[in-house]
């Protein structure tokens, strides 16, 4: 109603409200009681829907120290991976990255002088003998200017920068430090002066510094590991030892008369369904043509997160898949260590012994990303064979990786026949032993193997340092914990006025330094609390990795409203992580997977794997922590999926 005797002021809605909030609430004390419920829910929604996107969530939880581990990465990004944090150059997608040298429409943006140089000669020639000729003979000395590499350092940027591409897929490709690409290039240089002498007496004693530093990490003798490219090449060489196996067969029953195989002559390769590809294809190529049958089990996935129910689920599964073969001959069983989609660190050792326990001949362990990443002991796990890439976590150049040969088998034992393992590639060596045929292949690169031994030495030290490092800040925990105690003492304290000022000067410094994320002994609950429940981890690198991967797998699966898809029993320094559910609902196949994938580079400048699970029908993001990760890395990430969600 209108106040009598005076004239309603339009546009002031609030007389009307007062007016019907006075009506409608209760008492003055549910009143209050509403208020207080109200500003909760406001709370609540906030944290719920902005908060989730803008990095609440983020912030150091569970023990997890970000500022602390955002500072020894940037340490470390500055001092051994620079290349890492470099600009991209602009060549678009399908085009060939930039050649060496120019041939045309003369050189461009050289910082050592050479286009200054051919331009000057140009003009010297153009006084001389005229502008026209002049002009075209400076463009051909300037078109025999080598062109800089792609990325050179004054393009550089800080780690996190948004004109860096996020690099979170250390596992697919590895990186090396800059002192041990530094020892790589005076190899080459040194093969490049003096070949002849390089191939005479320096190959072979290189690859076996790097055989005697790799066997002092997986706890084996030289004589038993040899230097190979990469773990394609162990998987070939596993292959065809079973194929010759399967061709011996196969003369035998024709020379009995027996013909095709039947029942008990069948002979078998086991493996798991998320066996690496190109490792399944070598068995499928060679296998196939000596009649030998691949028996394919399915991995469960996802797994359950509580502590050793997953492991035992793993081990269910192999071995309903062995008795499914019982009275067959299984010629080898191949089991991976870590498997890299979806990845996850499996039960090896006890893998091994359930395939011996079922008859199996031979179990070769493919941990192609294991060295590294967690402790490799190959006495323990007690396969017949096992490989593993140097370059990926034990930051050796692209490529090198190592062959293990368990049991009795020496790799100096000579023979051409099959009892003893031969490399892919025949060349002079062979017959000589896996070592020797190993050594030499023909000519071709062998700096990064040889570099090897290099990367093997950088991780010890860095990882000491680094543990010294975690150390020193965990001493910082302990004193400003102390310091905060005993400042707290003095202001409870009958002391004077002067000693309380001092007091709380010292406990607003070391509160400051606390909320700076450098003392305030979250770090130190962490490392004091680790976890009983990880993979095993003797390294600080490796340790430092699992944390990070563990701790933002986890972030990113509550800002997305997923979950990560293995327990952390099963994760070293690569997580699964499910993908929020309009994204993973467009995607329908490995296709799609890798169309997504390729998005988050192109666009939002993130480098992920995304999988596709075909029997699930869900996907997910397989993340990797690597020590020149920080945390606007892992952000970026959290936010292209989200603009995706968005605009899917």
């Amino acid at each position: 109603a209108k106040t009598p005797g005076k004239k309603h002021e339009r546009g002031t809605p609030s007389v009307h409200l007062s007016y019907l909030v006075y009506a409608l609430l209760p008492p003055p004390p549910s009143f209050f009681f509403v208020c207080v419920c109200v500003c909760v829910c406001v709370c609540v929604c906030y944290i719920a829907t902005e908060g989730r996107g803008r990095g609440i969530e983020m912030s150091a939880m569970g023990g997890y120290n970000v500022a602390l581990e955002d500072a020894i990465a940037r340490r470390l990004c500055a001092e051994h991976f620079p290349h890492v944090h470099e600009r991209e150059y602009s060549v678009r997608c399908g085009e060939a990255l930039p050649c060496a040298f120019e041939e045309q429409g003369g050189a461009r943006a050289r910082g050592d002088g050479e286009e200054d140089g051919a331009r000057a000669l140009g003009e010297e020639q153009r006084e001389e003998q005229g502008e026209e000729q002049g002009e075209q003979q400076g463009e051909e000395q300037a078109a025999i200017v080598p062109r800089p590499p792609p990325s050179q350092p004054a393009s550089r940027s800080s780690p996190g920068a948004a004109d860096v591409c996020a690099r979170l897929n250390h596992g697919s490709f590895g990186t090396a430090p800059s002192s041990v690409l530094a020892f790589q290039s005076a190899f080459r240089a040194h093969w490049l002066r003096q070949p002849d002498r390089v191939y005479f007496h320096h190959i072979r004693a290189s690859l076996a510094d790097s055989r005697k530093e790799i066997a002092s990490m997986i706890n084996s003798s030289v004589d038993r590991l040899v230097v190979i490219d990469n773990v394609s090449v162990g998987a070939i060489m596993m292959a065809q030892r079973v194929m010759w196996d399967g061709v011996a067969a196969v003369r035998s029953r024709a020379a009995d008369g027996r013909g095709a195989t039947e029942g008990s002559d069948e002979m078998y390769v086991v493996m798991f369904d998320n066996t690496y590809g190109a490792v399944k294809n070598a068995f499928e190529h060679y296998c196939g043509r000596a009649g030998v049958l691949l028996h394919i089990i399915e991995m469960p996935f996802p797994l359950p997160l509580a502590p050793g129910e997953a492991e035992a689920k793993v081990l269910r599964a192999l071995e309903d898949g062995l008795r499914v073969l019982a009275g067959k001959k299984i010629r080898m069983a191949v089991v991976d260590h870590i498997s890299s989609n979806p990845s996850m660190v499996l039960p090896v050792a006890d893998m091994v012994a359930l395939c011996r326990a079922h008859g199996v001949q031979e179990v070769f362990v493919d941990g192609a990303h294991a060295i590294g990443q967690v402790d490799v002991d190959v006495a323990a796990i007690g396969a017949d064979f096992y490989m593993s890439n140097v370059h990926k976590w034990c930051f050796a150049p692209t490529s090198a990786a190592f062959f293990h040969c368990g049991g009795e088998r020496a790799t100096h034992a000579e023979g051409r026949d099959n009892a003893v393992v031969h490399h892919p590639m025949v060349s002079h060596p062979f017959g000589e032993g896996l070592e020797a045929e190993c050594a030499w292949v023909g000519t071709r690169d062998y700096s990064a193997m040889a570099s090897a031994a290099e990367a093997v030495r950088w991780y010890r030290v860095v990882g000491e340092q680094l543990r010294r490092e975690r150390g020193e800040a965990e001493a910082g925990d302990k004193s400003a914990e102390a310091g905060g105690r005993a400042a707290r003492e003095v202001m409870q304290s009958g002391g004077g006025e002067e000693s309380k000022r001092a007091g709380a000067k010292e406990l607003a410094a070391i509160e400051v330094k606390q909320s700076e994320g450098l003392g305030d002994g979250r770090g130190r609950e962490t490392r004091d609390a680790l976890p009983r429940d990880r993979p095993p981890m003797s390294s600080a690198i490796m340790a430092s990795n699992h944390e990070k991967a563990w701790h933002w797998a986890n972030a990113l699966a509550r800002a997305w409203g997923t979950e990560v898809a293995v327990p952390r029993t099963m994760t070293a320094s690569l997580a699964m992580i499910e993908l929020p559910p309009v994204t993973s609902s467009r995607i329908r196949s490995p296709h799609d997977a890798l169309r997504v994938r390729n998005l988050l580079r192109e666009r939002y400048k993130v480098e992920a794997v995304t999988f596709f699970h075909a029997p699930s029908r869900r996907s997910f993001i397989r993340l990797s922590a690597q020590l020149y990760n920080v945390a606007a890395d892992f952000e970026r990430l959290r936010d292209a999926v989200l603009a995706m969600e968005q605009y899917c």
